[in-house]
């Protein structure tokens, strides 16, 4: 199960690359990026649509959807300010060096997430060797970045 995870993992992250260089790409399409995010999102949304209805869903009652904190809707505004940035950001320094300056702050992030355990998820503890990984990620992106031109 572990492997499969891993390889599931490993695909969306190819994915994502795939996703930025494609949204810049449709970025350049539109008058402005922000048209490009809404065209990106009104697929994914139907997509999602299609499959929740192909699978017959049940739909939640407003009564539980009024009782979700407020802070849990922010995800659809998070992902709309990834798509964004991939699509200005992208076009200007390359899909490599814009997903490893993601990658920096995705470590960074998650590992004070895991670490307080914010967000209602199960805490891990920052140990040494995770502190270590987490720099090598960084330190990784920090030599990607060392010849990236950013206009």
């Amino acid at each position: 199960m572990k492997s499969l995870l891993t390889l599931i993992a490993f695909t969306a992250g190819a994915a994502t690359s795939a996703q930025a260089a494609i949204n810049a790409q449709l970025g350049r399409r539109f008058l402005h990026p922000m048209q490009a995010a809404l065209a990106s999102f009104t697929i994914g949304t139907l997509a999602c649509l299609v499959i929740c209805l192909t699978m017959r869903l049940a739909w939640p009652s407003l009564a539980r959807l009024a009782s979700v904190p407020w802070w849990l809707w922010l995800g659809g505004l998070l992902g709309t300010c990834y798509v964004l940035t991939s699509i200005i950001v992208t076009q200007r320094i390359g899909v490599a060096a814009m997903l490893a300056l993601v990658i920096a702050g995705q470590m960074a992030m998650s590992v004070l997430i895991d670490h307080y355990g914010w967000f209602q998820v199960t805490p891990r503890a920052l140990t040494l060797l995770r502190t270590i990984g987490a720099v090598m990620v960084i330190g990784g992106v920090a030599l990607m970045m060392l010849k990236t031109r950013i206009d």
